[in-house]
């Protein structure tokens, strides 16, 4: 939805560089993880207080008409999104979340942070979408780590997160559950 200028500014930053960065930190992870095409809405992230964030000034019914226009651009099949209770109640991961189900009618739909009976990382813990796939992604932790880095920005956010360090949020989070929201068969 946004390039995440109005998260934590870096001393000596401005907004419009801060954008930038995590734009290019997010092309740098997608070419790590073999994502061959990344689209960004052009939605203005809003800057946030130490205690409270907020989502982009975007209605969810302008926000759904966005996605349903890329969903059909793409023939997209599958989609990937936040959880119902947006990991941390991030209210712009609730509002994309809201959006991609009223646009996804007839696509797939799965939700990661799905359900975890004894979470590693309560805090992203989707507790209200039950968990219908289970991944453990142990075997990719350098990849993973890779990925992760190349978000030199908000490193020590997912530190935070983890109790410590970036390397253990990666760690923690090696076993994915996620939700089947809507599973659709093409005949």
């Amino acid at each position: 939805m946004t390039r995440g200028e109005g998260g934590p500014l870096p001393r000596g930053m401005s907004r419009t560089e801060l954008g930038v960065r995590r734009e290019t930190e997010m092309h740098k992870a997608c070419n790590i993880l073999g994502v061959s095409r990344l689209s960004f809405l052009d939605h203005k992230d809003p800057v946030g207080d130490e205690f409270r964030t907020y989502p982009p000034n975007v209605s969810k019914r302008e926000l759904t008409a966005q996605l349903l226009h890329y969903f059909r651009k793409f023939d997209t099949d599958l989609i990937l999104t936040h959880g119902s209770w947006g990991e941390y109640w991030h209210p712009a991961h609730l509002l994309l979340h809201s959006a991609v189900m009223r646009a996804a009618k007839g696509r797939n739909v799965l939700t990661f942070q799905a359900e975890k009976k004894d979470p590693t990382i309560p805090e992203i813990n989707n507790s209200a979408d039950p968990a219908h796939l289970k991944f453990d992604f142990s075997h990719h932790f350098n990849t993973r780590l890779e990925a992760l880095e190349a978000h030199e920005s908000q490193i020590e956010l997912f530190g935070q997160f983890a109790n410590g360090t970036h390397v253990g949020f990666v760690k923690k989070t090696a076993r994915e559950n996620l939700s089947i929201k809507s599973l659709v068969t093409k005949r």
